[in-house]
């Protein structure tokens, strides 16, 4: 464990993990900044991206561009595995020089996802009981295979499945493939998840 020492006042960070075997770092931040300070937000996002991926690379300057499927790349660095997620004012970026990663973080709503069941969950998953946060978990843990296959997955719904959410893991089954990331919520109304090769 470590931390980003973010030179911008506004972004705060609220988790840092480095595992320098296999290379994986994972910082998730929240942007402080007042909504009606932020410019376009979109613009604001972009630029609040890029800083956090500068300060993860010792302040280099970097630019993003975009595989067909819409993975980002870093220009000067096309060898680092990189995956950017963000919602409302929370942030997660994670990046590798030895294996593919994928991360998501959401922030939670009172309403859930509940009315959005048939968009992102197979009927086998629908068939079985669970809770709020577990809803959120298994988007999460879809989004982060997605990213990590790339956008390389022909159903969303029915490639991307989830078995099992326990003891900080999310077990499921992507395209045929068992595999099993990571989950933990930084506080009560924002889910995590992560994914490494």
């Amino acid at each position: 464990m470590g931390n980003v020492n973010f030179k911008h006042p506004m972004l705060r960070e609220i988790y840092y993990l480095n595992e320098p075997l296999t290379g994986f770092r994972l910082v998730v931040f929240q942007d402080e900044t007042p909504e009606k300070q932020r410019a376009l937000r979109r613009e604001h996002e972009k630029a609040t991206t890029l800083n956090a991926i500068s300060e993860l690379l010792s302040g280099e300057t970097v630019e993003l561009e975009y595989a067909p499927g819409g993975a980002p790349l870093l220009k000067s660095h096309p060898e680092l595995h990189l995956s950017i997620s963000h919602s409302k004012d929370w942030y997660a970026i994670a990046l590798s020089n030895r294996v593919p990663v994928g991360v998501d973080v959401q922030e939670m709503k009172a309403e859930g996802l509940a009315s959005g069941l048939a968009y992102f969950m197979a009927s086998e998953e629908q068939d079985k009981e669970w809770t709020d946060q577990g809803l959120y978990l298994i988007w999460c843990a879809k989004e982060v295979w997605y990213k990590w296959k790339r956008g390389e997955v022909e159903s969303y719904k029915e490639d991307l499945l989830i078995k099992e959410i326990a003891n900080g893991q999310i077990h499921g089954q992507i395209c045929g493939e068992f595999l099993t990331c990571a989950y933990f919520f930084p506080l009560p109304t924002v889910a995590l998840v992560y994914f490494q090769a």
